[in-house]
């Protein structure tokens, strides 16, 4: 009776082994992932502590990557010769095959952050994500090389050629690690007092409105508020560059910085359950996102005081001005007397909203959402959609709401940004169910039943913008930005969440697609529409000059083409240095 069980044993001990081999390999693999980790946040500092904790929360995807999967695939590809493979002990020509795997994994992750974030990176951390990648390019090269080497020369390459490739490789990343421990100062305002607006600003923020379905609301006569700016103002392209996050873009187009200045990359991070700090951001396509599937990640937003350049409401408290935010996105912190804001997650259907400076709160409104075709009865998607669909727009309707109320003040701010969220949230949703681009996993029941979403969304949207803009008064600036555009989603994966059963986003944000900007007024060439694409940085500094405020040097350009010569000459450019104090 114990022939079987030692014959069992026999067979399953150079399964252990490969195992012992691989746990070994990846004692430099294990951390040098999380160094990788800590490379995809520009806004926080490497410390020792935050490190012990990532490793421990990436303990279950090390196991999983570095350490069990290569056994695995040794014993899938060998069966039952498993035995002829392998030696009993620890093996160094195992330890050094697993070694090349782990270091080639890690350098293709690398790769892809180096092409999803690396150009948006601030100096230090693209530097320090460049050393880390190719010191884990140089250690799969050379492990690769040594195994060859043993392959033709059993018993060449032993222990102390192993150890002298970790430290090879660890030494470039430490000092990565080290070049991280940067304590980035806090953004603060520089006082210029002395100027006054010549007008009021209204910005209005739709993100994912995309310039060719507004062409399309416009044309079929759904959206004659918005049809009424248009003929009256300028309009012109806007790109954000390779960001392809909303919020992202919100803090660009507030700081008028790129993001290697304002530092905030995803307006959605991961921690570590082990840490009270978000720092994760996981660009798509990344390979480190499977550990997000583990139950010691969990999102985040971004996190109060991510923002490391001074954005609208403290360039409004530099000049000595009054701006308000309504649906800000990121919760800056600053000076409660000389800033408004409304943050996002307040406006709800039904909820009380408290404005800054008013002792009694409103409610917010709950309008009945846009109805879908009839074949949405017979799709068992409909109803989580429904839900969705209605919390959006009464985020949107709250919004504009506040806004009103704001602008109706006898000191009404300055300068009033009204982001409209939920319109992106929709578009991200529904914008593949059209039937003239539909996207890959759409269905034609969904086309039949969702098609006309978008519009009937904007035609409810449209009259409550109007009256926003009448609320700013006939001498106001008012421009309306879409950051991004959306695009029906064509990737691989579109097809794999259908084949599931599950219904996932049909639009994509990926490119990413240009936004546009409409900006009516006076001194605004009234249905000029510019052919070239600006920069999203471009956006505040124009709209700053054009209401007679100083524009800051380190912003974008400004689009003059959108204003009308007579209005160019007899307003001059006056610009600052920069809005940061550092």
């Amino acid at each position: 009776m114990t022939k079987p069980a030692r014959r069992a044993g026999a067979r399953l001990a150079p399964a252990l082994w490969l195992t012992a081999d691989a746990g070994l390999a990846a004692l430099v693999a294990w951390p040098a992932e999380a160094l990788l980790l800590f490379l995809l946040n520009p806004d926080l500092p490497f410390t020792l502590g935050g490190f012990g904790a990532t490793m421990i929360a990436l303990l279950p995807q090390a196991l999983a990557i570095f350490v069990l999967a290569g056994p695995l695939a040794v014993l899938f590809f060998t069966t039952l010769r498993v035995g002829r493979n392998t030696r009993r002990g620890l093996s160094a020509r195992y330890v050094l095959r697993f070694g090349a795997l782990d270091a080639a994994f890690l350098a293709f992750a690398a790769l892809r952050q180096w092409q999803s974030v690396g150009e948006l990176l601030p100096s230090l951390a693209r530097s320090a994500l460049g050393l880390a990648g190719t010191s884990l390019a140089v250690s799969a090269a050379l492990a690769a090389a040594l195994a060859f080497v043993d392959g033709r020369r059993p018993g060449f390459v032993g222990v102390p050629w192993i150890l002298a490739l970790g430290v090879l490789a660890v030494i470039p990343l430490g000092v990565a690690g080290d070049m991280r421990r940067v304590k980035l100062p806090e953004p603060r305002p520089v006082e210029a007092p002395g100027f006054e607006p010549s007008r009021r600003l209204l910005i209005v923020e739709i993100p994912g409105l995309d310039p060719d379905d507004l062409a399309q609301f416009v044309a079929r006569g759904n959206t004659p508020a918005l049809e009424a700016l248009a003929e009256r103002g300028a309009f012109f392209k806007v790109a954000g560059g390779p960001v392809v996050d909303p919020v992202a873009l919100h803090a660009t187009l507030v700081t008028g910085r790129d993001p290697r200045r304002h530092r905030i990359l995803a307006g959605v991070r991961y921690k570590p359950a082990t840490w009270d700090i978000a720092f994760g951001i996981f660009p798509r396509g990344l390979l480190l996102r499977p550990l997000l599937l583990t139950p010691f990640w969990e999102r985040v937003p971004a996190p109060e005081g991510a923002v490391r350049a001074v954005a609208l409401p403290g360039i409004a408290r530099a000049l000595g001005l009054e701006a308000a935010v309504v649906g800000d996105p990121l919760g800056w912190k600053g000076d409660a007397e000389a800033q408004m804001v409304v943050p996002r997650a307040a406006l709800r259907a039904g909820a009380a909203v408290r404005l800054p400076g008013e002792d009694a709160p409103f409610v917010c409104p709950s309008p009945a959402p846009p109805a879908f075709n009839p074949p949405a009865d017979s799709l068992r998607s409909t109803p989580a959609l429904a839900a969705e669909l209605r919390a959006n727009l009464a985020e949107d309707v709250c919004a504009l709401a506040a806004g009103r109320r704001l602008l109706a003040r006898s000191a009404a701010p300055a300068i009033t940004l009204v982001r409209l969220a939920g319109y992106g949230r929709t578009a991200w949703r529904f914008a593949g169910w059209r039937d003239d681009h539909p996207a890959r996993n759409a269905t034609e029941q969904e086309i039949a039943a969702y098609k006309w979403t978008l519009t009937r969304y904007v035609r409810l949207l449209d009259p409550e913008i109007g009256q926003l803009v009448d609320a700013a008064g006939p001498q106001a600036l008012v421009a309306v930005v879409a950051p991004l555009g959306v695009r029906p989603r064509q990737d691989v994966g579109a097809v794999g969440s259908a084949l599931l059963g599950a219904t996932s986003a049909t639009g994509s944000f990926a490119g990413p697609p240009p936004g546009f900007v409409v900006v009516a007024g006076e001194g605004a060439r009234a249905g000029e529409r510019l052919p070239d694409i600006y920069p999203l940085t471009a956006v505040l500094p124009t709209l700053l000059w054009a209401q007679g405020l100083p524009a800051a040097e380190d912003m974008g350009p400004i689009v003059r083409g959108a204003f009308a010569p007579a209005f160019l000459e007899a307003h001059p450019l006056v610009a600052l240095p920069s809005y940061d104090s550092q």
